[in-house]
């Protein structure tokens, strides 16, 4: 006798983005439509997108280039697909990525793997780091990229009041 295995198709929905589970869309990708959609930024469906954030503890915007084995920094990476951060201080480094669930995407120094929250909650992990390591993210020098037009203000915004 055969059965049948009923195949997850649920349809998700927040603000004007409309998601479903069992074509090709995870946690990552539901987290950061999510994100994009309570910020009121739109994209076209099925377009993709991007948005890089740097933060650093000297009161200047976050450059470009940096050395990871001296410097500290947060960086965040919210993408169509997936998102990740960033953190080095000291010559260590944690750099983690959400897509179905969170992973190390090289080397967790700082053991935040078991601390990875929400994207809508990552505000309380860079205070959380702030507050044990004794630093300031100086978060209105943050330096913005993204592909979407016209959202860097919102997205600094966002940075101000949720980072």
């Amino acid at each position: 006798m055969k059965t049948s295995v009923p195949v997850l198709n649920e349809r998700w929905r927040h603000g004007s983005v409309l998601a479903t589970y069992g074509k090709g869309r995870h946690a990552g990708a539901l987290a950061t439509a999510t994100w994009l959609s309570a910020r009121g930024l739109l994209v076209p469906p099925r377009t993709r997108w991007e948005v890089s954030i740097a933060l650093d503890v000297i009161d200047t915007k976050a450059a470009a280039a940096f050395a990871d084995a001296t410097d500290t920094r947060f960086h965040v990476a919210i993408t169509s697909a997936e998102w990740g951060f960033f953190f080095c201080h000291e010559s260590q480094m944690s750099w983690l990525r959400v897509t179905e669930l969170p992973f190390v995407h090289e080397r967790d120094d700082f053991g935040l793997l078991a601390h990875v929250p929400p994207l809508r909650a990552l505000g309380t992990l860079v205070r959380a780091l702030e507050a044990k390591y004794r630093v300031l993210f100086h978060r209105e020098h943050a330096s913005i990229r993204t592909t979407i037009a016209g959202a860097e203000p919102v997205i600094q915004d966002w940075v101000l009041t949720s980072i």
